[in-house]
């Protein structure tokens, strides 16, 4: 945990925010483990837990790497409505997941069950070289560990779907000003600060999609105003 926040910090300084969300999400999940001890798999053991959820806007999957009894990394992939929309579409995505042998562990945990569990369980275990274990827990401590990972995707799916409501609200809202028959995809903003008339600079900021686009920033100096 405290590798993780001193992570999350440079990643602040550096206004990496993704990362540092990221960063802060793992501790969370680890603190919450920590707090409950029956759901934190043996020593010895090795596996990934992936959850599914599907919200009114949005769908994601969710994975827990857990090595050696600990979690070591968790991940997050949000899609959108036609994203994932069936069970072969879920299947077909989780395969893309696990390419090599290294990134399959000998035991993966399902929080859903699908009538392609089987053959998923047969291409891991191909590409891996190994049987690979694959089980949906109906009881128990890894039973709580799958919801623990379906609590996380069902949170984050949430808070997005939160976000876009209020991004679509926000447009809706600018667009009414305006007089704008379309919402905007993309605005642009310039602030021109000078302080004489030989250092005369220009910054714009990027908004698209109601998100700051940091790498479309641009400081412009100018050298001259005519008239």
């Amino acid at each position: 945990i405290a590798d993780l926040e001193k992570k999350m910090l440079e990643y602040a300084e550096a206004e990496m925010f993704e990362s540092a969300i990221t960063a802060r999400d793992a501790i969370s999940a680890l603190r919450k483990i920590e707090k409950d001890q029956k759901v934190v798999a043996d020593p010895d053991e090795s596996m990934d837990c992936i959850s599914f959820f599907r919200g009114e806007r949005l769908s994601g999957v969710s994975v827990f790497l857990m090595r050696n009894g600990a979690l070591v990394d968790k991940r997050e992939f949000i899609f959108g409505a036609d994203g994932i929309l069936d069970e072969s579409s879920l299947i077909t995505f989780l395969t893309s997941l696990y390419r090599t042998k290294d990134e399959i562990p000998p035991s993966v945990l399902l929080a859903f069950e699908t009538e392609e569990n089987e053959l998923f369980a047969e291409y891991l275990s191909s590409v891996a070289g190994r049987r690979v274990e694959l089980r949906v827990p109906q009881k128990g401590r890894k039973q709580k560990l799958c919801e623990m990972v379906t609590d996380n995707i069902r949170e984050k799916i949430t808070e997005a779907e939160r976000k876009s409501y209020s991004a679509d609200e926000l447009l809706c809202t600018l667009a009414e000003i305006l007089g704008l028959e379309a919402l905007p995809s993309r605005i642009e903003a310039w602030d021109i600060s000078n302080l004489s008339y030989e250092n005369i600079t220009a910054g714009m900021i990027v908004i698209e999609n109601a998100e700051f686009n940091k790498k479309d920033y641009r400081i412009f100096k100018i050298k001259g105003v005519c008239g």
